[in-house]
């Protein structure tokens, strides 16, 4: 005799993303001027600063991306632990983790704007 067996379907979140707005409340993205990848494979993940002197942290794992920011002046350790997440999209599976700074760019196209240049890769 054959058991039915339930099937749990994982229902990605909602997007989530929280756009910075000008004086007269036009959306702009977060413009990043430098950043470096520092790890390539599970997860893939960015440490950078902003324009405006704040540090930002992109991280890929488990198929969510979440980029988040801290406050001017802050370490990149305050936006990994406590910073305010900007953009959270689920793209890919639970065991997807790697994605290039092409594809990075691309999911973020219009919310944060990259150097175009690739980043360099942080050695150990």
């Amino acid at each position: 005799m054959r058991r039915k067996m339930a099937v749990r379907l994982r229902v990605p979140p909602s997007p989530t993303v929280v756009w910075r707005k000008t004086a007269t409340g036009q959306r702009r993205p977060v413009v990043v001027k430098a950043c470096e990848q520092t790890c390539e494979w599970v997860p893939s993940q960015w440490e950078g600063s902003t324009t405006d002197g704040r540090p930002i942290y992109a991280r890929y794992r488990h198929g969510y991306l979440s980029i988040r920011v801290g406050r001017v002046g802050q370490r990149i350790q305050q936006a990994v632990r406590s910073g305010r997440e900007i953009v959270g999209l689920t793209i890919g599976d639970d065991l997807d983790g790697v994605m290039t700074y092409a594809e990075l760019r691309r999911h973020t196209q219009g919310l944060v704007a990259w150097p175009k240049k690739p980043p360099r890769k942080r050695s150990l």
